[in-house]
C-alpha cells in the first residue's frame, strides 16, 4: 500500500474513537446458534489452523443504513484475525469487526487498517516475495471467538461497499508451547556497563512452536531467500494485540500471517518481546537478516516488535528493560544518541514504526519513552562510538590500457572506530572519465561514506567539483571489518593519467584525500599494432590495417565469409561495455561490423556475435503489411518483409544467426563514403547495401558500419 499523507487520514487512535458511533450505527442482529452454515476449514499446517472466507460464504450479508455487513462463523474457535482484498481498490479503506463467542454477545467494534508493515523488492535483484496484488490488513488478535460481522468504513468512520473479492482469514494458533514453557529456557542475566554487552537471551524459533516447514514452497526452495545488511538504525513497534493474551499464541498467528496469507515464508519482525520481558527469536537468519518490518527501510534496520498494545495504558517496564538490553546488544556499533541520513530522511538511531512510515506504532503511550531508551542503551555501552574509518590499501598494476577498456582499482576500506560506518549499497558502479556521480545519479547523503577518485593536477582541485568519481563501500561495516571495493573507470582519451584516491563523508568533510593510486598509459585500439614474428592457423596479421586477428574470433570471421563479408580489421581485441546489457566483453572492430567474444557460450556456435550495430545506427521502423508476392518472407517478430537479392544474401551468409531480424523496409539511403544513395535494408547486426555498379555476389554488400562508429567515436578519421 502507498503511503499516506498523514495529515489527510486520522490516526489509529481517531479511528477507534469512531467505536462508540459504529456501535449505535451497526445493529446487534441477532446470530441464529448453533450456526449451520460454515465456510470451509483449511487444514491444520503445523500446530496452526487457519481458514479464508469470500464474501459469499457469509451466513448472513445485507445492507443497512451502516452500509453493507457480512458475518461468518468459523468450524473451530479462533484468536485472530486478518483480510485482504485487491490491490487498486478505494485508498480510504478500512474494515470494521465484531466478534462472538456465541453468537449472542458481541463485542464492541474496532477498526482494521491496512498493513504499514512489509517487504520491500531487493534493491539489487528487485525480487520481492508476497502478494503484490493484494491490499492486507493489520492482524487483529482476539479473545477466542467463532463469528464475526464485517463492514467497510473510510477514516471518518462513513460506511463503504465491501471491496471486491474481500477475504477474511481466521487463525488458531493456540496449539504449541505457551509462555511459560518457553520462558523457563532462559536464564536470567544482569547486564552491566561495557563496551561489549554480553550477549542476550533469546527464545528461539523452536522454543515458541515456530514451523519451519511454511518457509519453504512444495519444491522445497525458500520462499524468501536470506539478505543481509549491516544493522544501522533499530526500528521499534508494537503488535497492537490483546494484553492479556498468550504471547506465543500471538507471534505464532503473526508467523503464518505472514508466512502464509502473506505469501512472505516468514515472520516479519527481527525480534519480539512480551510484555514479561521476554526476547523471541524472529525472522530466520540471524544477525543483519533482512525483516519485513518497515517496507523499503528494511534494508539495514532491525524490527523489533513489543507484544501488546501500547496505545493506551500498559505497564511498559518489563518489556522496556528487556528492549533496552537487546538494543544494547544488538545494536552495540549503532550510537544509540546518534542520527543521520536513512533511506530517504534524517532520522535517529533508534526509531519508532511512525518515524519512518505513516502509522501510530509503536503506540502513544511507548513513543514518548524512545528518548528514555535512547539514554539508557547509551549508559550500558558506556561510550559513544565513533566513525572512524580509512583506506589501507590502493592495488591496481601501472598499466597500459585501451580507451573505452574499463579499469579496476581495488580499494581496501577498514572500519577502524567502534560505530557502524554507513555506506552506499551501490555495486560495480563503472564511471566514463567524463561522467561525474552527480550525472550518474550518485547524489551526495549527508552523513555516508564514500571512496573518492580524482586525477592528480585536476584543475578543480579543492572545489566542488574535485573527485567527480565516486564509489560505496557496497555495505555498511562494523568495527573491525575490511571491504574491497572494485572502483571502475574507462577513459575516453588517450595519454598518461595519474589516480589518486580519498574518503569522504559526504556534507561532512574528507577523512582522507591525495592517495597515490596507479599511474595508466591510455592507448588506443586503432592504433598499429606491431607485425608478430610468426602467424599461422590461429593467428593472421594485415598489413593493410596493422592490426591482427587470432583465436574465436579468427575462426568466426573464416566461417561466416571473412574478408568479403566483414572486411578489415580496423582495432586490436580489446574489452568493451556492451550496450545491450551492460556487460564487459572482449570485442574487435572490422570494416563491416563489430565481433563480440561471449565466454558464456564457448564451445558453441555462439561464442562469438556480431554487435547490435544495426540497432544503433537505425530504431525499429514502424511494421509493414506482409507482402504475398510469393518471394518475400514476412518476420512477425519486427514487423517486416526481406525478398529479393538481399533474401538471398541474408540466407546464403548466416542468416538470422549472424544478422539478426529485419528493422526496416528497403529504404533509399545517401552513403556516407561516396555521398551515393543506394538502396539498403537495417537488420539488428548490419546493414545491407545494394550496388548496382558492381557484379555477381558483390552487388549486396554489407554497410561499413564498424568504420563508421569508429569514425563517429572519433578513433579514425
Amino acid at each position: 500500500m502507498a503511503d499516506r499523507d498523514a495529515a489527510r487520514f486520522l490516526t489509529r487512535r481517531q479511528l477507534l474513537r469512531h467505536g462508540g458511533r459504529l456501535a449505535l450505527a451497526l445493529p446487534a442482529l441477532a446470530l441464529p446458534w448453533p450456526l449451520t452454515a460454515v465456510a470451509a476449514a483449511a487444514p491444520a499446517i503445523g500446530g496452526t489452523r487457519a481458514g479464508e472466507w469470500a464474501v459469499t460464504d457469509a451466513v448472513t450479508a445485507f445492507t443497512t443504513g451502516a452500509g453493507q455487513q457480512a458475518q461468518f462463523v468459523a468450524p473451530y474457535a479462533f484468536g485472530a484475525l486478518g483480510a485482504h482484498w485487491p490491490s487498486g481498490s478505494a485508498d480510504d479503506l478500512h474494515l470494521a469487526i465484531s466478534v462472538s463467542a456465541d453468537g449472542a454477545a458481541w463485542g464492541a467494534w474496532q477498526v482494521m487498517h491496512a498493513d504499514g508493515h512489509g517487504v520491500a523488492p531487493d534493491p539489487t535483484s528487485g525480487f520481492m516475495p508476497g502478494r503484490s496484488d493484494r491490499t492486507f490488513a493489520e492482524l487483529v488478535q482476539l479473545p477466542a471467538s467463532r463469528a464475526v460481522r464485517c463492514t467497510a468504513v473510510d477514516h471518518e468512520g462513513q460506511p463503504l461497499p465491501l471491496p471486491d473479492d474481500l477475504r477474511l482469514v481466521y487463525i488458531d494458533a493456540s496449539a504449541g508451547p505457551d509462555a511459560a514453557s518457553a520462558a523457563s529456557e532462559v536464564q536470567a542475566f544482569d547486564v552491566t556497563a561495557a563496551a561489549n554487552p554480553p550477549a542476550t537471551p533469546i527464545v528461539s524459533r523452536a522454543k515458541w512452536g515456530c514451523d519451519e516447514s511454511l518457509r519453504f514452497d512444495n519444491k522445497g526452495q525458500e520462499i524468501w531467500p536470506r539478505e543481509y545488511y549491516t544493522a544501522e538504525k533499530i526500528i521499534v513497534h508494537h503488535t497492537d494485540t490483546p494484553n492479556d493474551q498468550d504471547p506465543l499464541q500471538a507471534i505464532r498467528s503473526i508467523y503464518y500471517y505472514h508466512a502464509i496469507t502473506k505469501g512472505w515464508g516468514d515472520i516479519g519482525y527481527n525480534f519480539l518481546i512480551d510484555r514479561n520481558g521476554v526476547i523471541y527469536e524472529g525472522r530466520y537468519g540471524g544477525d543483519n537478516v533482512v525483516g519485513g518490518h518497515a517496507l523499503q527501510y528494511n534494508y539495514g534496520s532491525i524490527g523489533i516488535g513489543m507484544i501488546g498494545s501500547y496505545t493506551t495504558q500498559l505497564d511498559p517496564s518489563p518489556t522496556e528493560a528487556a528492549l533496552i538490553k537487546l538494543t544494547a546488544y544488538k545494536g552495540r556499533y549503532i550510537d544509540p544518541l546518534g542520527r543521520y541520513f536513512f533511506i530517504d530522511k534524517m532520522i535517529p538511531n533508534i526509531v519508532g514504526h511512525r518515524d519512518v512510515l505513516s502509522t501510530t506504532c509503536p503506540g502513544d503511550k511507548f513513543y514518548p519513552r524512545l528518548p528514555i531508551v535512547r539514554q539508557n542503551v547509551s549508559e550500558i555501552l558506556g561510550m559513544t562510538p565513533t566513525m572512524n574509518v580509512a583506506i589501507t590499501k590502493v592495488s591496481g598494476d601501472n598499466s597500459t590500457i585501451f580507451i573505452a577498456s574499463p579499469y579496476t582499482v581495488t580499494v581496501t576500506v577498514q572500519n577502524t572506530g567502534t560505530s557502524v560506518i554507513p555506506s552506499y549499497y551501490d555495486k560495480g558502479l563503472l564511471y566514463q572519465d567524463t561522467d561525474t556521480y552527480d550525472s550518474k545519479g550518485m547524489h551526495k547523503v549527508q552523513g555516508r561514506f564514500r571512496i573518492t577518485a580524482d586525477l592528480a593536477g585536476n584543475k578543480n582541485a579543492g572545489t566542488e567539483a574535485a573527485n567527480p568519481w565516486r564509489w560505496g563501500f557496497g555495505r555498511s561495516i562494523n568495527p573491525g571489518e575490511t571491504v574491497d571495493v572494485a572502483c571502475r573507470i574507462t577513459f575516453t582519451q588517450s595519454g598518461t593519467k595519474q589516480l589518486q584516491f580519498g574518503l569522504v563523508q559526504e556534507l561532512v568533510g574528507y577523512k582522507q584525500q591525495g592517495l597515490a593510486g596507479p599511474t595508466i598509459n591510455v592507448i588506443s585500439p586503432v592504433d598499429p599494432e606491431p607485425e608478430p614474428a610468426e602467424t599461422g592457423d590461429n593467428l593472421l596479421y594485415f598489413p593493410e590495417t596493422q592490426h591482427t586477428l587470432r583465436g574465436a574470433l579468427l575462426q568466426y570471421w573464416q566461417k561466416f565469409g571473412g574478408l568479403a563479408q566483414f572486411g578489415y580489421p580496423l582495432t586490436s581485441e580489446f574489452a568493451e561495455i556492451n550496450d545491450a546489457d551492460n556487460q564487459e566483453y572482449t570485442v574487435q572492430y572490422f570494416e563491416r561490423a563489430r565481433f563480440e567474444h561471449h565466454p558464456e557460450n564457448a564451445g558453441t556456435d555462439y561464442e562469438v556475435l556480431l554487435g547490435l550495430v544495426g540497432r544503433r545506427y537505425h530504431a525499429l521502423d514502424k511494421p509493414a503489411a506482409p507482402i504475398t508476392d510469393g518471394t518475400h518472407f514476412y518476420f512477425p517478430q519486427t514487423g517486416h518483409n526481406l525478398g529479393g537479392g538481399f533474401r538471398s544474401y541474408w540466407e546464403q551468409y548466416g542468416g538470422l544467426f549472424v544478422y539478426g531480424y529485419p528493422l526496416t523496409e528497403e529504404i533509399a539511403e545517401i552513403n556516407r563514403v561516396d555521398n551515393k544513395a543506394y538502396t539498403v535494408q537495417y537488420f539488428e547486426r548490419a546493414r545491407f547495401e545494394y550496388h548496382p555498379e558492381n557484379t555477381g555476389k558483390s552487388r549486396v554488400l554489407l554497410g561499413l558500419l564498424g568504420r563508421q562508429l569508429l569514425q563517429d567515436r572519433g578513433w579514425l578519421k
